[in-house]
């Protein structure tokens, strides 16, 4: 079961980032009125929804789609984070240890994330046992990944800053986050190769 969480989480993160990022970079797109209609989907069972039950969102996963956020806006434009976090009221000092944690999530989630790609590309879509073992296995080591950075990053910030840190999770990323607790098994209907 944990293994199938930890699948859902990453899947998940990797949606609120792409979320997070169009929001921040205030990129909307001028779209006919037949492009927006939406196509509804349901939830899989058990799916906790941020919007309604934010507190059951782990912090963990909160801080991980946040750093993953981050690190992308280190990469591609410095300016939009700062920006973002001085609209959610954190100093220039607090700003500055942000991203320098997350330039350092960056870097090292990126060396888990291209190997966790190359096993996919030859794997999916149906994956073995010993597969999707060693991607629990690389998930674990991203967790511990976002605990170190998180027990490093908050230290350094003031009691102020912590509050800051902690209404920006609760109140905009985990109100922006889904979790699945049974993701589709591999081969079935929504479990894509592009996708994991």
């Amino acid at each position: 079961m944990r293994k199938q969480i930890t699948l859902v989480i990453v899947v998940g993160l990797t949606i609120v980032v792409a979320i997070c990022v169009s929001i921040v970079a205030g990129r909307s797109k001028n779209v006919s009125s037949q492009d927006q209609q939406k196509v509804v989907r349901q939830d899989p069972a058990g799916t906790i929804d941020g919007a309604v039950n934010k507190e059951l969102i782990p912090d963990q996963a909160a801080y991980g789609v946040f750093l993953r956020f981050a690190g992308h806006q280190i990469k591609t434009d410095k300016a939009i984070l700062r920006s973002y976090l001085k609209s959610h009221g954190f100093k220039d000092e607090e700003v500055g240890v942000i991203q320098a944690m997350a330039e350092d999530f960056q870097k090292r989630v990126a060396v888990l994330d291209d190997e966790v790609k190359q096993i996919k590309d030859k794997n999916w879509p149906n994956p073995d046992s010993s597969v999707m073992a060693r991607l629990s296995e690389l998930q674990r080591q991203k967790e511990t990944m976002v605990s170190e950075i998180i027990n490093a990053l908050l230290p350094r910030l003031n009691s102020d800053g912590q509050v800051r840190i902690n209404h920006l999770l609760n109140d905009k990323i985990k109100t922006r986050m889904k979790i699945a607790l049974a993701p589709p098994p591999p081969g079935s209907h929504g479990w894509h190769k592009k996708h994991h």
